[in-house]
């Protein structure tokens, strides 16, 4: 397999502004529910999403064969609100429609080489050490929402559906760590990998499980470096062992609070 060549070069305020959205939905998510207003920062995060689409669609976007389809299936969407029941309510839901499908458009535009690809993987990664950070201070201070009434674990004001984000963060590590050629950032890249893994197990959340569990799964059966992650198994497992003292007693806990709350009685 051919050497993926990374070469240092300036990012664009350009190319800027687009890496910077991941940092910003996750930022948002995790104050949004600290600003009961009106006025909120998810809000102002719609906001800014929906200037940015405008102004590329208008400045950049080109109609391709890759990406046309998405752009008349969301404006059959738009079509549809005008003859809604509601059409304030329809629009409010379309445009966070619209903002999630013109994304695959700003991708292709932007991420077409391996450097813009490490840049995206190295903003995914900061998304993900803010979301660990903020589950760390959720646990130390005990705020948050509690999840199948157990209050070991706690998940801030999101939620344990938090544990989604961190499954789809997660995903992103093992091509970080093949592009990233910097020793330092890929060891912290795989002490986040680990500390989001037991975060995923300990919210017991069967979507994020089974997403990260079949994710993982994929990448080991198509990867090309077999041998390296064959070499770096038992470091993993020694890892584990030497951690699981202090996540396995939680997470048994939190199965046996979930299997009551989901339990059902020949009534029910």
């Amino acid at each position: 397999m051919k050497k993926t060549i990374i070469n240092k070069q300036k990012i664009s305020f350009e190319l800027l502004l687009f890496l910077i959205i991941p940092v910003l939905n996750v930022t948002t998510s995790i104050a949004t529910p600290f600003f009961p207003g009106g006025l909120n920062p998810g809000i102002l995060r719609g906001a800014y999403l929906t200037l940015y689409l405008v102004w590329f669609l208008i400045a950049r976007y080109k109609m391709n064969v890759q990406t046309s389809l998405v752009v008349i299936y969301t404006f059959y969407i738009f079509v549809l609100c005008w003859f809604a029941d509601q059409p304030s309510v329809s629009f409010y839901i379309f445009n966070k429609f619209a903002i999630n499908s013109l994304m695959l458009l700003v991708g292709f535009h932007y991420i077409k080489n391996a450097n813009n690809m490490l840049y995206l993987l190295r903003s995914i990664l900061i998304c993900l050490v803010l979301i660990l950070l903020y589950f760390a201070y959720s646990n130390v201070f005990q705020i948050g929402e509690r999840s199948y009434q157990d209050d070991s674990v706690f998940f801030g004001e999101s939620g344990v559906n938090i544990t989604k984000s961190i499954a789809i963060f997660v995903m992103g590590i093992p091509l970080y760590l093949r592009l990233e050629q910097n020793a330092r950032y890929k060891t912290i890249a795989l002490v986040v990998l680990l500390i989001g893994v037991i975060a995923i197990a300990l919210g017991m959340k069967r979507s994020a499980i089974l997403a990260t569990t079949l994710g993982f799964t994929l990448y080991t059966l198509y990867t090309p470096y077999k041998t390296r992650l064959i070499k770096a198994l038992p470091v993993i497992l020694i890892a584990l062992m030497l951690t699981s003292p202090y996540f396995l007693p939680i997470i048994e806990k939190r199965f046996e609070a979930r299997q009551s709350r989901v339990s059902m009685t020949v009534d029910q």
